[in-house]
């Protein structure tokens, strides 16, 4: 898509991408090009990203997100222990569409012994478990309250969405990219 941008070195002059197929001249008639008036001297012309391109982008910008979240995630495995905790509370707090999500909190002990109260980060609906229910935790032993339920979908969650995510956004501009340069 040609968009042509305000030239103020020609007396003022304001040039667009014609609304039409057809372009008036100085004389009146037609064309059928998508060029600019005749007397105008200004040929500053900027190619703007079409919306395929954007979708690619942002495709790839999920994409980078997706793979520093998975490797964030991969870095505190590789360093994390194993614990068992147990919900003793549920916070609530309200979702962004009205509904109710809970936080859990978890008390575990070390490997050396100390007990460590931690309070999940992501909140839910449903909750990870309800008050008294033992969950697998693992957690930085550096730093205990670096913590995170050892369920699949805690683990996980980021970088699936975000990967889901580029991928469709990604594969959506590609096919309307390919579709549209073959017309």
């Amino acid at each position: 898509m040609r968009v042509y941008i305000p030239c103020f070195v020609t007396k003022g002059a304001w040039l667009r991408a014609p609304a039409s197929s057809t372009t008036s001249t100085s004389r009146g008639s037609s064309s059928s090009r998508s060029e600019p008036p005749k007397q105008s001297r200004c040929r500053a012309i900027v190619t703007v990203v079409s919306d395929k391109g954007v979708l690619i982008l942002v495709g790839l910008l999920f994409g980078a997100l997706a793979w520093f979240f998975l490797a964030r995630t991969r870095r505190f495995l590789r360093t994390a222990v194993d614990a068992t905790g147990t919900i003793i509370d549920l916070v609530e707090s309200s979702g962004s569409e009205g509904g109710t999500t809970y936080s859990a909190v978890v008390r575990f002990q070390t490997a050396d012994g100390r007990e460590i109260q931690w309070t999940e980060s992501m909140a839910s609906n449903p909750p990870a478990g309800k008050r008294g229910d033992q969950l697998l935790m693992k957690y930085d032993p550096a730093n205990p309250q670096k913590a995170r339920i050892a369920k699949t979908s805690r683990l996980w969650f980021m970088p699936m969405l975000f990967g889901g995510l580029g991928a469709l956004f990604f594969a959506i501009g590609v096919v309307l990219a390919v579709v549209g340069a073959g017309q």
